[in-house]
């Protein structure tokens, strides 16, 4: 028969493990839904495409309407990417 001590640390470090992993997937869609936040600056649930550019501009940067298409190619046929978040 197992040691009781032993199985109850391989559960306990399991739960720990299942617990990193919720914290650390809770903390992605946080920073996910800031990041949507940050790009939808009129605040209607969609990122446009001129909402992109804006962004990218701001950082120094002008991309070709090709390069936006680029990074944006899941968008909605009004060129907007949905809050699906």
């Amino acid at each position: 028969m197992a040691d009781p001590s032993l199985q109850f640390s391989a559960q306990n470090h399991h739960s720990e493990t299942d617990y990193e992993q919720d914290r650390l997937q809770a903390l992605y869609e946080e920073n996910l839904v800031n990041v949507f936040r940050a790009l939808d600056t009129d605040n209607n649930g969609y990122i446009t495409k001129k909402e992109v550019q804006e962004c990218l501009q701001a950082f120094g940067y002008s991309p070709s309407p090709e390069e936006l298409t680029k990074l944006m190619p899941a968008t909605e046929h009004n060129g907007t990417l949905p809050n699906h978040v």
